[in-house]
């Protein structure tokens, strides 16, 4: 079905507030269905172009997998999850002991994450496609995130290691700087900086 519609029939259990947010849906699922819960042994969820914003976040996916298994509580719209999995161009993630709650004052999220993903296109996220790209950055990243959450704050330990960084700029904004031909690509981009393995 059509995503959009999806998202209004969940709005009176999960608060989806200050997104946009279009595509497809194909869901197949086993669920048990209770007055406040759902316990969702194996769902299995396919976003077919899948676009949405924030307005500070982009995102863009001709094809966005999840599969996840868990308990929703519609009491307090919490979701528990021992397993989840997340697939896309631009990232590939698992994360364990998932708990995400949402509501008016926001999303509160916990767990622990492993993933890899395109950094390039990672980095795309937060570009407005109405406005001129400064600055490319591409590469290999894996790595491993563990959020807490702790009364209205959410913190996050993060280590990642990158494979073939490379930081570029518009040929146009780096006039007045000697560049070789090896740092110079036929698409006009300057790269300024490469490392053959990163770690952040």
């Amino acid at each position: 079905g059509e995503l959009r519609n999806w998202v209004a029939r969940l709005q009176p259990i999960m608060v989806v507030s200050g997104w946009n947010i279009d595509g497809s849906i194909e869901l197949d699922a086993a669920a048990k269905i209770a007055a406040n819960q759902v316990q969702i042994d194996r769902a299995l969820v396919q976003l077919g172009n899948f676009r949405a914003t924030n307005g500070s976040v982009f995102i863009n996916e001709p094809v966005l997998k999840i599969e996840t298994k868990g308990t929703l509580d519609r009491s307090n719209t919490a979701y528990n999850s021992p397993d989840t999995t997340v697939a896309s161009s631009s990232l590939a993630l698992r994360a364990t002991n998932v708990d995400v709650r949402m509501g008016a004052a926001g999303t509160q999220l916990a767990g622990d994450v492993d993933y890899r993903g395109d950094v390039n296109k990672l980095a795309s996220l937060f570009n407005d496609p109405q406005q001129l790209v400064v600055r490319q950055v591409s590469g290999q990243a894996t790595g491993h995130a563990k959020l807490r959450h702790d009364g209205q704050v959410t913190s996050c330990e993060w280590s990642s290691d990158i494979t073939d960084f490379a930081y570029a700029v518009p040929a146009t904004l780096n006039r007045g700087q000697v560049t070789t031909d090896s740092q110079t690509s036929a698409s006009g981009w300057d790269t300024v900086w490469q490392e053959p393995k990163l770690k952040v």
